[in-house]
């Protein structure tokens, strides 16, 4: 699952970016919390493997989705009313702020996982339509001068965001080395999930 989990994110996170460029940051985020909340109730509905899969793979779009476009919109708006000097204040209280729930999360998670992990998901699911309320009220200030970011097509924003990518894997030899790694371990890790699956599916 977790394998699942890591190549859709590898898959889609170019992708999402684009999607972000082209609908705007705030629609890619309402996207974002749709996803994980679809997510959790594909997993509270489901006792079926590829379905579970499913609902992994739904949660990291919802994660690329949200992923760059939070940064993305305060530091637009910032920049919009002559603040953007600010910006790592502001993002640093609001990371401050995200590690406490995150922190919050991961012990009541755990005491809820001893009862039924029913009521993880189902937290979750409660807090993802609660959070997409919030967004729904964001205001996206323009980031161009408009018919500019419209003529560029869906696709070429991919391309471009591949090429830059590899750009920047191919004049960074650690960095590369890293990423390669990494995606060793995530192959591997499918590898010995499908094994393991496989005499149950049988």
């Amino acid at each position: 699952m977790e394998g699942i989990y890591h190549a859709t994110s590898i898959v889609c996170e170019i992708p999402s970016g684009a999607v972000a460029d082209l609908l705007g940051r705030k629609r890619s985020m309402v996207l974002g919390r749709i996803c994980i909340a679809l997510s959790c109730m594909i997993m509270l509905l489901t006792k079926n493997f590829w379905l579970f899969a499913l609902s992994f793979m739904v949660q990291a779009m919802g994660n690329n989705f949200n992923s760059g476009s939070e940064e993305a919109l305060i530091y637009d708006s910032m920049k919009c009313a002559g603040q953007e000097e600010q910006y790592i204040s502001v993002w640093g209280k609001l990371n401050m702020i995200l590690e406490a729930a995150q922190g919050i999360a991961t012990v009541a998670g755990g005491i809820l996982a001893e009862y039924s992990y029913f009521w993880c998901y189902f937290f979750c699911l409660i807090i993802s339509l609660l959070a997409l309320i919030p967004v729904l009220f964001l205001v996206e200030v323009p980031v161009s001068s408009g018919s500019e970011t419209k003529r560029i097509y869906f696709w070429g924003i991919v391309y471009s965001h591949f090429r830059i990518s590899f750009t920047v894997l191919k004049g960074d030899l650690l960095l590369f080395l890293r990423f390669m790694e990494d995606s060793c371990w995530r192959l591997w890790g499918c590898g010995r999930a499908h094994k393991a699956f496989l005499p149950l599916s049988l």
